[in-house]
């Protein structure tokens, strides 16, 4: 990849970074931290620039992981996040606002079922299944 071709990568997706960022980050970060996020993950996709499949479209995912990533990295880090909510689980190209509203829904009645849950089986579960715990044995 050419510098001429980042650059035209940074101009193309820039918006959509900081739109992952922001949606991820929920009113938890700064907008230094978002933008310092943003820059980040270009930082990362040039550094990583030899590996990577450029063919059209093709760098839209990736970039939206690194940038979701590195979002709840940064969460995690601060604290400020104990478990990763159900609807940042996908970032989808062809979302319709239909499919958002029934990945939403789908969240919100997990959640539910989650936290019906009688103590520790919430605590253990969310532990297990969203923080990657490992359990002794």
């Amino acid at each position: 990849m050419t510098e001429r071709e980042f650059e035209k990568i940074i101009d193309g997706y820039t918006a959509y970074v900081v739109t992952v960022i922001s949606k991820v980050a929920k009113e938890r970060l700064s907008r230094e931290d978002i933008e310092e996020l943003a820059s980040d993950v270009f930082v990362k996709l040039w550094e990583r620039r030899n590996e990577l499949n450029t063919q059209e479209g093709k760098e839209k995912a990736y970039i939206g992981a690194s940038a979701r990533n590195y979002t709840l990295n940064l969460l995690k880090r601060r604290g400020l996040l104990s478990t990763i909510p159900l609807e940042e689980d996908v970032i989808s190209d062809n979302a319709t606002p239909e499919k958002v509203l029934l990945e939403e829904e789908k969240a919100t009645t997990i959640r539910q079922v989650i936290e019906s849950l009688p103590e520790p089986d919430d605590e253990i579960f969310n532990r297990r299944c969203y923080l990657s715990f490992k359990i002794k044995r």
